[in-house]
């Protein structure tokens, strides 16, 4: 039992003198993979309430753009219908807790990412699954009618995505 405990005291230091030593002092890859994913996670909150109230768009007379910011955000913070389980007084507490919920479902995509990323071609492969993902998601919003389906909000979410993932990547540990 003794030496159980002397090898558990041996990882955590080597565990530890290899974060020390990585990178001049930055933060573990996987730290800092479900950081990006975490901090992209407050895009879609931030863009709801830099154009609250709802319908403030449409009431300045463009209605298109109203529907288009409506679509994007359902890709960029798709925990938002959570808001409706608040207290029906509490509009501050639904956004709060769709806001949190949007960053524990990003930081788990995070880890995702940096799990595959330690495999050749891990990344493209998941980054494709999350895509087309995001293609089921958006054709069950629209109905599976593709004359609903918002080829320019998908096509926004795809690029933003694609910029999270690049970002959370850049650092990874080599291919095994």
């Amino acid at each position: 039992m003794c030496s159980g405990l002397t090898m558990m005291d041996q990882d955590h230091e080597h565990s530890s003198r290899r974060y020390q030593e990585s990178d001049h002092g930055r933060p573990p890859a996987s730290i800092q993979g479900v950081a990006v994913f975490a901090a992209a996670a407050l895009v879609g909150p931030l863009i709801r309430l830099l154009s609250w109230p709802p319908g403030s768009l449409e009431a300045s007379g463009s209605a298109r753009a109203e529907d288009l910011l409506y679509e994007i955000l359902g890709y960029l913070w798709p925990t938002q219908p959570l808001a409706v389980f608040a207290p029906a007084d509490s509009v501050v507490v639904g956004f709060i807790f769709a806001s949190l919920a949007n960053i524990a479902l990003f930081a788990v995509v995070g880890r995702i990412t940096d799990a595959v990323s330690r495999r050749r071609h891990g990344v493209p492969v998941w980054y494709s699954a999350y895509c087309a993902l995001l293609l089921a998601f958006g054709l069950f919003e629209s109905g599976a009618k593709l004359k609903y389906f918002s080829v320019s909000a998908f096509g926004a979410s795809i690029v933003f995505y694609g910029l999270v993932f690049l970002l959370s990547t850049r650092r990874m540990a080599p291919y095994r």
